[in-house]
């Protein structure tokens, strides 16, 4: 596998980082208008709700963005030795979105309505070892593509996360890792209050 897929921050970084980054962030908005998908933290989406208007869109994953690039920053400059350019952190985590373009894909899936009707079946009869009889195999089956391709780009998406603190912060082995997990779990803690006080009253 090519490493450039999961971690591309030796050669992109700084200005072009950032227009990269930003790019994706207006695509992966646009498109998310249209198939349902929402961003509620710096690394989870969600299909099957109900489409925000853009605008909000790019409220919520822009805020989301600069809650952990912000975070990142900080503690890249008090544990780093290295000089530490806002511009690189920002840049880079902005980067590290761009798989979310391929999950906003999949919110066009029919997943909502299979797995209500999965619910429904076990709800009616959990015992019955031939629950999943009534649900076509095309529909099983675009439920595990589903939730293979999610895992793998959950993965793809921490992977560059880390690797554009790792790089642009120069912080390396276990205290990255460390500060990599203290930042992921404080901006979920923000972002849960920024949903609430910030993105729900844009229209």
């Amino acid at each position: 596998m090519n490493k450039n897929i999961y971690n591309p921050f030796n050669k992109i970084a700084g200005v072009q980082a950032l227009g990269i980054g930003l790019t994706a962030i207006i695509i992966i908005s646009i498109i998310a208008h249209f198939s349902g998908v929402t961003f509620p933290s710096i690394i989870s989406a969600q299909t099957g709700t109900n489409a925000m208007s853009i605008p909000r869109l790019l409220v919520q994953n822009l805020g989301h963005w600069i809650i952990f690039s912000t975070i990142i920053y900080l503690f890249g400059v008090f544990a780093s030795k290295s000089h530490i350019r806002a511009i690189d952190i920002f840049g880079t985590i902005a980067v590290s979105r761009i798989p979310f373009i391929l999950f906003s894909f999949l919110g066009f899936l029919p997943i909502d309505g299979i797995t209500q009707k999965i619910s429904a079946a076990v709800k009616t009869n959990p015992a019955d070892p031939n629950l999943l009889s009534d649900v076509p195999l095309s529909e099983i089956s675009i439920l595990i593509v589903f939730a293979l391709l999610t895992l793998a780009i959950a993965v793809w998406v921490i992977a560059l996360m880390y690797n554009a603190f790792r790089i642009s912060s120069n912080i390396k082995g276990e205290k990255s890792a460390i500060l990599f997990i203290v930042a992921i779990i404080l901006s979920s803690i923000f972002s849960y209050f920024y949903e609430i006080m910030i993105v729900r009253l844009i229209p």
